[in-house]
């Protein structure tokens, strides 16, 4: 049985071996909305406590699947032991790369964009943080600029408070010319967990993102090769923004390192593999040690 809620784990099936689709781990998202909001969140410390205690009793007899390597070890804290299979990211078409990173900015307008969905709180508070902090330090410091905000459900006064050099989309029906149009993708999330659809599909494009270490949860440390990680300081970023607008190669170089990245560790192929691994160990009476060897067996070259 197969199901994609933790609480579900409370209609369990006697004899019936139990997957749960667990793609981010509740205490996780409270300790890290605590860690960015402390006054914002005051109860989230409690929540991740109580998170704990249930993630501990209900995934005990059950086979949780996190998408991360972070979010197994984080159970594993908790003695529960769980199973990885990574998101699948698409690459898109290689030549987009070459393309846009030939092009030095200069005094050109240097081409900013985020992309989430305004149903979740992080990308919300990104979004103001962009319009409120982040634009009017790039207009003081006179980097010009051209930002997109992209993303389902855009609130209305968000729009309304854009201001100049800012355009927010909501509900874009195809997001592959805002990718192709794009020189840098920024994620200053404040607070959040899993492994970012946003930040992947970004690096698949062959495009440098600068963002907070929550928009890179469950990547590998790939800090100044593949990604740039900043804290949320609106200065600090603008001058990291400055520096890539005329640097094409270095553009270049991240973005090339971002995709090598996502095509190896994200391929759907892969993650085909590792889910094919896990439910044939299930099936044949296994857990999680009968999966991870049936997917090493899998990887190892003329098996």
């Amino acid at each position: 049985l197969v199901v994609e809620s933790l609480h579900a784990a409370h209609y369990r099936l006697p004899d019936v071996p139990l997957v749960v689709d667990l793609p981010e781990v509740p205490s996780g998202l409270c300790e890290s909305a605590a860690a960015a909001r402390p006054v914002r969140y005051l109860a989230a410390n409690l929540q991740a406590a109580t998170s704990r205690r249930y993630e501990r009793s209900l995934l005990r007899d059950a086979i949780p699947v996190t998408i991360n390597d972070g979010d197994r070890e984080r159970l594993a804290t908790l003695g529960v032991e769980s199973y990885t299979i990574p998101l699948a990211i698409d690459l898109p078409p290689e030549e987009a790369v070459y393309e846009r990173g030939s092009i030095a900015r200069h005094d050109v307008a240097v081409r900013l964009l985020f992309i989430g969905s305004f149903v979740h709180a992080p990308n919300r508070d990104a979004a103001r943080w962009l319009v409120k902090r982040l634009a009017p330090e790039l207009r003081a410091e006179r980097v010009p600029f051209a930002m997109v905000i992209a993303g389902l459900q855009a609130p209305h006064r968000l729009r309304k408070a854009a201001g100049a050099g800012v355009t927010v989309m909501s509900d874009a029906p195809d997001l592959d010319p805002l990718y192709r149009s794009a020189d840098i993708v920024l994620a200053p999330l404040p607070h959040g967990g899993g492994t970012k659809n946003k930040t992947l599909e970004a690096m698949a494009w062959g495009l440098p993102v600068i963002g907070t270490p929550q928009a890179f949860t469950g990547l590998p440390q790939l800090d100044g090769r593949a990604f740039v990680v900043d804290p949320l300081d609106a200065l600090q970023v603008t001058r990291r923004i400055g520096a890539l607008r005329d640097d094409p190669e270095l553009r270049l170089q991240l973005g090339l390192a971002a995709r090598q990245y996502v095509a190896a560790a994200h391929s759907p192929d892969l993650v085909d593999a590792r889910a094919v691994a896990l439910f044939d160990a299930v099936a044949s009476g296994g857990g999680v040690a009968q999966a991870e060897a049936l997917a090493r067996a899998d990887a190892t070259p003329g098996s």
